[in-house]
Parts: structure tokens; sequence; C-alpha cells
């Protein structure tokens, strides 16, 4: 992703489902440069964010880092930051080929299995049907609800 050059102002994704660390785990953010060096924006000041060199003189007014830790609100969970470790690791060792080719091997076999399913109970699966475009996310309708 190129957000840096689309001008994108915020970016923000959660790690829970592919760095495999569940709920409530760190997340991501991606903030433009022009708005990291701008001191007088409004943001959720935290320790964490606060300028290395001037934190422990414990002075009134908030000196924030010129990055995106200026939005550090706390320190980052460290189990799960040990769990996104793992994973990266992993991911580094096969190769995002390899794990996209499984992605879709699997996806395709929930397909396979949904559509029998789907045969015998009358639930209706909603995907998009394009393997190259489609992610590993899939919806499964029952029409008859709590009948």
């Amino acid at each position: 992703m190129r957000l840096h050059d689309w001008g994108v102002d915020f970016a923000c994704w959660c790690t829970y489902k592919y760095l495999n660390s569940g709920p409530g785990s760190v997340g991501g953010v991606y903030i433009h440069d022009r708005h990291v060096k701008n001191k007088d924006l409004l943001r959720l000041a935290g320790w964490w964010g606060h300028n290395k060199k001037t934190r422990f003189e414990m002075r009134p007014d908030f000196d924030p880092m010129l990055s995106a830790e200026a939005w550090s609100m706390s320190n980052a969970p460290v189990f799960s930051m040990a769990v996104h470790r793992a994973a990266l690791v992993l991911f580094a060792e096969v190769g995002m080929t390899e794990l996209r080719t499984k992605s879709i091997k699997l996806t395709g076999y929930l397909e396979f299995i949904l559509a029998e399913v789907e045969k015998a109970t009358g639930t209706e699966t909603q995907y998009h049907h394009a393997k190259r475009s489609r992610t590993t996310r899939m919806s499964i309708v029952h029409h008859r609800g709590r009948q």
C-alpha cells in the first residue's frame, strides 16, 4: 500500500485476524507526515506519546514525539506483541505468496463445504466469487431464521 503517495491522512487496522492476536490486541495506525509534525493538532495525548527527552520533566504541556508514536496512549500489551512477533517470523519464513496460495485453497474448501450445507439446509452463502480479489470472509444467510 502507498498510503503516503495516495495522500491518505489517517488509516488504522486491527491485528486480531491476520496476526493471530485476538480481540482487544494492539492495532496499527498510519498518520501522514503533514499531521505528524503538526504539534497544534488535537490528539488523545498520553504518556507514551510524549517526547522521550522531556517526558520525565513533568511539565504541564504536552511535547509530542514527531512520529505516529505521539498518538500512543499506553504501552503495547506484551503477550499480544509476542504473538505478533511469532506470526511475522513465520510469515517471513514461508513468504506471502505461499500464504496467499494456502488462503485461497482453504477458502475454496470452505466454499465447497458451505455449498453442501446449502443443499441440505436451505442456507445461502454470500461471498465474492472472483478468487483473485476476494478475501477469506464469507457470510451465511439463513432465510428461515429462528424457525
